[in-house]
């Protein structure tokens, strides 16, 4: 057998993979590499994620050798028998398990009606090891959300190019009586050959235009439209606008428009920036109007309005500013005037870190520089130039003597603030490095990768000690306990998983929030915090991970 997540071979009765220290034993959540499905027909390579419901899997078609996307029916609280057989979660019972099974191969039919570059292509469906699989074309790419965390807001020319394709796709599901009801970041595909995919249509229901019904109600925060809030409610193709809506204001800004029910409590919605030409303001603002029937009522009208190149209004641009010279490296002043914002960076600030003693504050750009500021001389200390790509995250050595920088360009680099020199530089990640961490003894910096791993380094010796494989996504977050033993980390797969520091074997893995974006060990107790996509604050014990309180009152994501 192998390991299903870096496919080496597994000893006999193996519960840890001794090559990457992923978990192993108990009951396999994920079908290994190597699996066969359907007669033979399949072979599983790789888990490409999972959520809630399911599981998503790379795998080969013996038959016409390409490659396929498998999803599989696996409800959150499954466990899995060594044949492969999955078993419901307790109390959900045969009942429970087969009406799940009867839904998601609804979504199977839902999808196989459809013939459209923008709606991911259905190519079997099956059942089999007491569930359900979905075989689909595979998609080479990234989503929506994904991209926007990796590289920002997008450009205008790209968030149009993306608003026409995915109205097209849902002109199709609606000329079909069907509506995504879910059409956010997460659910929109971006294909390495330029096409643009809208996914998930688990959520897609069959409607009656002007009449209401009884929905289960499926509501994203920021993306859900006011009538989605409701069990019995109007609904229409202006629900899956609103959705469209929100996406592209978070594609341009950044950030996702405030929850429908917020605005109606009075909640102003933030303009879009003053560069997006007319048509595209108006067409957002449209398809966001919380009264449904003032949204375009057919993809065909939001066309329309995204088409209309002039406006009987002035555009109004956001004013240039004054150029002023940019401040020395080194030992310059800033003697900056109360609410005056300097900066050396020319562009979006990623990251931040204070020095243990708090005298200095390093930030990391896109503009692919670390800056490092003498906060009580109110000077910039020094300029670190080297990555060749956006810079995401930066780490002082607990003894300040060190300033590590991780970067889209997949190196992480060790600068002296003696002297801003680089003093080492980490290869290894296959993608982006996301997030550093120093253990307390400044020996080991820990980094977390968009390529779903987690290294562990040896500062001084400069080699990587470990690296630790488990997540099914990319990993966000890491953390060090104060006593340096144990690792945290989150992942956009949604789960915190904890590593034993000693040997790398996984001590033990929660499904947290839907992408956990931040974990801190609490110094003095036996707590850990995590931070999510979902706007929660969760607190763990260790280390058996118990859950012992949930913060909330954050409307948006919680980052750190």
């Amino acid at each position: 057998m192998e390991c299903p997540f870096c496919f080496n071979p597994l000893p006999d009765k193996a519960t840890v993979c001794p090559a990457c220290g992923a978990y192993v034993g108990g009951n396999f959540q994920t079908l290994p590499g190597g699996h066969s499905l359907h007669d033979g027909r399949y072979t599983i390579e790789r888990v490409l994620g999972r959520g809630g419901f399911g599981i998503t899997y790379r795998a080969v078609h013996n038959r016409l050798l390409m490659r396929v996307a498998i999803k599989e029916l696996f409800p959150e609280g499954s466990t899995r028998r060594e044949d492969g057989t999955v078993v419901p979660p307790a109390g959900t019972g045969r009942e429970g398990l087969a009406e799940a099974r009867e839904k998601f191969l609804e979504e199977a039919r839902t999808l196989a009606q459809f013939s459209h570059p923008g709606i991911v292509r259905v190519i079997d469906v099956f059942e089999e090891n007491n569930t359900a699989y979905l075989a689909m074309e595979y998609l080479a790419g990234e989503t929506l959300a994904r991209r926007i965390l990796r590289q920002g807001r997008l450009p205008v020319d790209e968030a149009e190019d993306l608003a026409r394709k995915v109205a097209s796709a849902l002109g199709v599901v609606h000329a079909a009586g069907l509506l995504h009801r879910d059409v956010k970041p997460e659910n929109i595909f971006l294909t390495n050959d330029g096409r643009v995919v809208l996914i998930d249509f688990g959520s897609a229901r069959a409607f009656v235009q002007g009449v209401t019904a009884s929905y289960t109600r499926v509501v994203t925060p920021g993306y859900a439209a006011p009538e989605q809030y409701a069990s019995q409610a109007r609904v229409g193709p202006p629900t899956d606008i609103y959705g469209l809506g929100a996406t592209l204001y978070h594609a341009l800004t950044g950030n996702p428009p405030p929850p429908a029910t917020d605005r109606l409590l009075g909640e102003a919605l933030p303009s879009l920036p003053g560069w997006v030409p007319p048509n595209l303001r108006l067409a957002v603002e449209r398809a966001l109007a919380l009264n449904a029937g003032e949204r375009p009522q057919t993809v065909a009208e939001f066309l329309a309005v995204l088409d209309a190149r002039s406006s009987p209004e002035a555009v109004r641009l956001a004013p240039t500013p004054a150029a002023r010279p940019r401040p020395a490296t080194g030992s310059g002043a800033l003697n900056p005037r109360p609410g005056e914002v300097i900066s050396p960076h020319i562009g979006a600030v990623a990251g931040l870190a204070f020095s243990p003693d708090g005298t200095l504050l390093a930030s990391v750009s896109a503009d692919k520089t670390v800056a490092v500021f003498d906060l009580q001389a109110g000077t910039i200390r020094v300029v670190l130039r080297g990555h060749s790509a956006g810079v995401n995250t930066v780490a002082f050595s607990p003894d300040g003597e060190l300033v590590a920088s991780g970067s889209w360009d997949r190196t992480i680099r060790l600068w002296s603030l003696a002297t801003g020199k680089r003093v080492g530089m980490f290869l290894g990640h296959e993608e982006g490095v996301y997030n550093l961490a120093f253990s307390p003894d400044g020996r080991f910096l820990a980094s977390a990768g968009f390529d779903k791993a987690v290294r562990v380094w040896a500062v001084a010796e400069g080699n990587l000690l470990r690296r630790l494989r488990g997540h099914a996504d990319a990993v966000l977050a890491v953390a060090f306990s104060p006593d340096g033993t144990l690792l945290a980390s989150g992942s956009m797969d949604g789960t915190l998983r904890l590593w034993r520091l000693g040997d790398g074997e996984g001590v033990g893995t929660v499904r947290a929030h839907q992408w956990v974006m931040g974990v801190k060990f609490v110094p003095g107790s036996d707590l850990l915090t995590s931070a999510g996509a979902d706007g929660l604050i969760k607190l763990w014990r260790v280390p058996d991970l118990a859950l012992v309180g949930v913060l909330k009152g954050h409307r948006e994501s919680v980052q750190a």
